[in-house]
């Protein structure tokens, strides 16, 4: 009689832990906390502020990608003519193997962000101009990736880069321009 007693009490422990986590997890997913009984979870961010024990399934919710950014550059010549655009495109193609091990995903993932974050600045209301931007962190990493991990035509001096946003697939829209840098000297 006392081991099944003892069981009850294991197996109603678990169910009330499961349940909980559960609740918790159910919760957390109410995107603006402005319900009374949401706001009121700010304990759980506390405790699991990396969101491994709780966790958030919003992924892109409440802001999913709607555009696409892109990175594109060209080179003035010794002549002070200009080449045309070409998109800095960090993919490569994907092979099985990269399921397992794919060092490189981590360049393509920076370069995403560095670009997304120029793109947020520069649509921001309060974004003051191009000046402010050409001392952050994601302007001069961008401008160093251009300058010295891309192809130059050999008789380039100076290189410009430009974040234009696209709708992606939808080809009705043209991209837009969102940020134009300064020229920068290559050597």
């Amino acid at each position: 009689m006392n081991g099944t007693l003892g069981a009850r009490i294991g197996r109603g422990t678990v169910y009330a832990l499961f349940g909980t986590w559960f609740a918790l997890s159910f919760l957390k997913q109410e995107p603006t906390r402005k319900l009374e009984w949401a706001g009121k979870l700010a304990w759980v961010a506390k405790i699991d502020g990396s969101g491994m024990v709780v966790p958030d399934w919003r992924f892109f919710a409440p802001n999913p990608g709607m555009w696409d950014n892109h990175l594109l550059y060209r080179d003035e010549l010794d002549d002070g003519t200009v080449t045309p655009w070409k998109e800095v495109i960090p993919t490569r193609n994907r092979f099985w193997v990269h399921i397992l091990w794919y060092p490189d995903r981590r360049d393509e993932k920076a370069l995403f962000d560095l670009v997304g974050q120029i793109a947020r600045t520069v649509v921001d209301p309060d974004f003051t101009g191009s000046k402010d931007i050409q001392v952050t962190l994601p302007y001069l990493m961008l401008l160093n990736y251009v300058t010295h991990r891309q192809q130059h035509h050999r008789h380039a001096k100076a290189t410009q880069f430009l974040i234009c946003r696209s709708t992606g697939r939808d080809e009705s829209e043209q991209p837009l321009a969102l940020f134009l840098s300064n020229v920068h000297p290559l050597s």
